[in-house]
């Protein structure tokens, strides 16, 4: 079986994790959105991931984005193929070419055949936002894991690599900053949170946000939190191989989301066996369940440092967490069969 996927985002090990599953399967995977415009393959399955991805870099000598990634999903499906979508997220987080985008979102679930979902939630949220989707055959595949970036370094080996204090109890803030993730309300929840020996660590870019606003919310958490005794920001692109340095030194990871209807952080904190706090929003509980992680009100500060003060008192180590049964309900090889089970029911 021939598929084409999409995206070629490396940098994100779920393509890598979903390609190699497909191998597993015994399929021939090609990838990537020059592949999507030019090529003449014809692929059994195309399996689109995030829509965005076919025009946020500059891909205009193809012509306009509204008009040719539909165009090149019909020439496809004149030629055999049964058209895949990965809900991701109900519409592109970014700001810019919102109306644009928002279309194109629509072409691909007018033009599939199968929608992925990685949660329940997921289903009610786009059909709703989407009415021609309700035509369409929804399946739930949870995200995955991250084992494929997975590796074993003790706490005490993975701090004194990233330079951080060993007495202290790591709260890991970890991805993208951007505007729907929440960031403003960090330094709030972490100021409330009455633990004596927290540390919280920062790592990821800035996105989407303007550089007058990202440097606004720097000034004010300096403001805050003064030198940084207790704390520490590496704000840039944090590179795969570093990944499992900073999940294997922190002892928690929190996510302060405002939107959202699926994370990357929560999957890669339970294949870390990592405790999570949480907002309850979209595929979220759904994906930590069977996993150790606590829920909160999006947006309520006092919510999460509740939860932060509950998960403080328990004494546990992170390290002996049993994360097996997540694992198995949560293995690219189900994710793939169920979608490969999908096709062949509708072809």
């Amino acid at each position: 079986m021939r598929i084409l996927i999409t995206d070629q985002d490396i940098q994100n090990t779920y393509i890598y994790s979903l390609i190699e599953a497909y191998k597993r399967q015994g399929c021939e995977v090609i990838s990537g959105p020059v592949d999507f415009y030019t090529t003449n393959y014809r692929p059994d399955l195309l399996h689109i991931q995030w829509p965005e991805g076919l025009y946020r870099d500059d891909y205009s000598v193809f012509g306009p984005p509204d008009e040719v990634i539909p165009s090149r999903i019909g020439f496809f499906k004149d030629n055999g193929a049964k058209v895949v979508f990965t809900v991701h997220n109900i519409r592109p987080h970014e700001r810019a070419n919102l109306s644009m985008a928002r279309n194109i979102y629509a072409s691909v679930t007018e033009l599939s055949d199968i929608i992925v979902h990685h949660g329940y939630a997921s289903i009610k949220l786009f059909t709703s936002e989407y009415p021609i989707s309700t035509a369409k055959t929804h399946i739930v595949c949870p995200h995955g894991h991250y084992l494929a970036q997975y590796r074993q370094i003790s706490t005490s080996d993975a701090r004194n690599h990233l330079g951080l204090p060993q007495d202290k109890f790591i709260l890991l803030y970890f991805g993208t900053i951007a505007p729907y993730k929440g960031y403003e309300l960090l330094n709030r929840i972490f100021k409330r949170w009455s633990k004596k020996n927290k540390y919280l660590l920062v790592a990821g870019r800035f996105s989407d946000y303007p550089n007058n606003l990202s440097q606004k919310v720097l000034m004010h958490w300096r403001k805050i939190h003064g030198s940084g005794h207790n704390w520490r920001r590496d704000i840039r692109y944090i590179k795969t191989s570093d990944i499992a340095y900073y999940f294997s030194a922190a002892d928690a990871v929190i996510l302060t989301h405002t939107e959202g209807l699926t994370s990357g952080v929560l999957p890669m904190a339970a294949t870390f066996k990592l405790p999570v706090v949480y907002p309850c929003l979209g595929n979220f509980p759904e994906q930590v369940d069977n996993w150790y992680a606590r829920g909160y009100p999006p947006g309520d500060i006092n919510a999460a440092v509740a939860e932060l003060d509950k998960l403080a008192s328990e004494s546990f180590d992170v390290r002996v967490l049993d994360n097996s049964t997540w694992l198995k309900n949560n293995d690219w090889d189900k994710h793939v069969e169920k979608i490969l089970s999908t096709y062949h029911q509708i072809s």
